[in-house]
Parts: structure tokens; C-alpha cells; sequence
């Protein structure tokens, strides 16, 4: 892949430097000017281009973006390097051969700028993901004192996170919507922290107060984690976990598309795994009847119901798991 890309780059920054070539005196910058500029043009564009693709398709991210993140900060150096050659070329032409060493010169302090800036970038990029590191532990330490305060719920959080994980893979999201997605699951349910644990513990259906109290979780959860400088948008899918399709979900009463992607697949898989649970008021059902009722309500519930057959895709994930603990 590597070596096709290049030939590809080559021959067309060779063919655009030809065509944009015109009648002058020979090796003069003047004359040089237009298809050296054309030549980096081309080659920068298919060099940075062919990557790009390659990277987007094993991430399943748009070309466009991926291009304008890791390649758009490179160019000037592809046009630099043009111009050095250039340089060079006139020198040893009207000079000699004898000055070749001092072309040397600016092409080592090219290279020598260009190690320090990409160790400055692996050294930013290392601290970047050590914050991240010590974001994740965080992050699963408040899940496991959210897990701790329901006992009736152990290991919930995690199962709902490996399954929105399988299905937002499955609906073709990006990695930084799938990361969301992997870390609002782990923190859907942070917003129950206050909640009395006398109510969630309940063993019977609950009071109209008692539901009021339970249906600020979302909000307060939001609130908590709107304060963390993640970078994807969390505190939107944890608002919304429990809207409706229909609009008779809460805290927000939204309707439609109007309920972030995210959000709907965490309602679905947090449903799933609810109906799939033993709790202290009924028995867990099985996988098929769970995965009947979600196909039935859609429209209401949810508009997921055509990625339904994923639930059984993906639920060995959430019976390994199970077994597992």
C-alpha cells in the first residue's frame, strides 16, 4: 500500500510539474516557479490523500475530517522542501557542483525542525493520553460507586456499556460518537446518586412522588458531568437516556430526532437490560421476549427497532459478562 501510494504520488507530481512547464531559460526559478508550485500541489494532495483514506476506512471516519486533522498542518512543509530543491538545483547549476555540500545546510535544519516539532507532538500526544487514562479510572470508579448504590442493579452499568458499544459499532457512528457513547454508558445512571437508597431498593412498584424522585436522575446526572471537558458530547446522551420516540419520555419531553443517536441507543440497551434482569418486583424474561417487546414499541419507544436483530448479535457479549462476575 505504502509503495503503491508513493508511485502514484510520484508520477503525478512528475505529470503536473510537464504540464505546467513552459518555454524559458533552463533551470531558472523564474521559469521553475509555476510547476514546482503545481508539482507540490499535486504531490501533497495525493501523499496526504491516499493516507487519509486508507486511515478512514479501518476507522470508519470521514476522509475529509481525518484529512483536515493529521495533514491540512503539514503543507508548508511540502512547499518548503519544493523550494529548497529548487534552490539547490539553481546553485549547483550556476555555482558548481563544488557548493553541493552547503545545499546540505538548510535540508538537515529542515529535518532537524521537523524531529523537534513531531517530538513536541508524540510528547503532547502522550500527556493527552495520560489525561485521558486517569479521565477513564475516574470515570469507572464513579460507575462502581453507582453500581454500589443500587444493590439491585450490580453490574448494569457495565453490561449497558458493553452493549451500546456493539451497537453503536453496528449503526456505523465514528469513534469519538462511539467513545461517547462508551462513556455515557458507564455514566448514565450517575445522577441516581441522588436519589434515597430507600427508594431505589424499593421491592414494590413506587408512589407518584417516589417515580418524581427517580426521574431527576437524568438531569442531575447531566449537571454532574457537564462540568468534565470530555471530548465528545456526553452530558447530552445521559440527559436523554430515558426520552420517548413519542415524546412521553423524560426530563425533556423530546421527540423524534430531536433525542441525540447516542441517547436512543442507550434507552434501548438500558430497556434490554432492564427486561433481561432479575429485579425485586419480577423475574428477568428471556432474550427473545426482550428483544418482541423493544420491535413493538417502536414508534413509541424507540425508532431502533430495525437494528433490533443486533441485540442478539451482540447479546453474548452481555451473557459473557454475566457469567463472568
Amino acid at each position: 500500500m505504502a509503495i503503491a501510494s508513493l508511485i502514484v504520488t510520484v508520477q503525478g507530481a512528475g505529470l503536473a510539474f510537464r504540464l505546467l512547464a513552459h518555454a524559458g531559460p533552463e533551470n531558472a526559478l523564474t521559469t521553475m516557479a509555476r510547476p514546482l508550485v503545481g508539482a507540490a500541489t499535486v504531490y501533497f494532495l495525493l501523499n496526504t490523500g491516499l493516507i487519509a483514506t486508507a486511515i478512514s476506512l479501518s476507522s470508519n471516519e470521514r476522509i475529509a475530517t481525518t484529512w483536515y486533522t493529521n495533514f491540512l498542518w503539514s503543507a508548508p512543509s511540502y512547499f518548503v522542501g519544493a523550494g529548497t530543491a529548487a534552490m539547490a538545483l539553481w546553485l549547483i547549476t550556476h555555482a558548481g557542483w563544488w557548493v553541493t555540500p552547503l545545499t546540505f545546510a538548510p535540508v538537515y535544519l529542515m529535518y532537524r525542525t521537523y524531529k523537534l516539532y513531531m517530538g513536541r507532538v508524540e510528547d503532547e500526544q502522550r500527556h493527552v493520553q495520560q489525561t485521558s487514562d486517569l479521565h477513564l479510572a475516574t470515570i469507572e470508579a464513579l460507575a462502581r460507586a453507582i453500581d454500589a448504590k443500587d444493590q439491585h442493579t450490580q453490574t448494569h452499568i457495565r453490561r449497558v456499556q458493553l452493549y451500546a458499544v456493539g451497537l453503536a459499532k453496528a449503526a456505523g457512528l465514528g469513534p469519538a460518537d462511539i467513545q461517547a457513547v462508551k462513556t455515557a454508558a458507564l455514566l448514565h445512571d450517575i445522577g441516581k446518586l441522588a436519589v434515597p437508597e430507600h427508594i431505589l431498593s424499593k421491592p414494590g412498584p413506587l408512589t407518584q412522588e417516589e417515580f418524581q424522585k427517580i426521574r431527576v436522575h437524568p438531569q442531575v446526572g447531566a449537571e454532574i458531568i457537564s462540568a468534565v471537558p470530555f471530548p465528545y458530547p456526553v452530558a447530552p446522551l445521559i440527559l436523554s437516556h430515558h426520552e420517548r420516540w413519542d415524546g412521553k419520555g423524560y426530563p425533556q419531553g423530546l421527540k423524534g430526532e430531536e433525542i441525540p443517536l447516542g441517547a436512543r441507543i442507550l434507552s434501548v440497551v438500558d430497556y434490554y437490560d432492564a427486561l433481561t434482569s432479575d429485579r425485586p418486583y419480577r423475574s428477568k424474561r428471556p432474550v427473545a421476549t426482550a428483544i418482541e417487546e423493544i420491535v413493538r414499541g417502536a414508534g413509541t419507544l424507540n425508532n431502533l427497532a430495525e437494528r433490533c436483530p443486533l441485540v442478539a448479535r451482540v447479546a453474548w457479549k452481555v451473557e459473557h459478562y454475566r457469567n463472568s462476575t
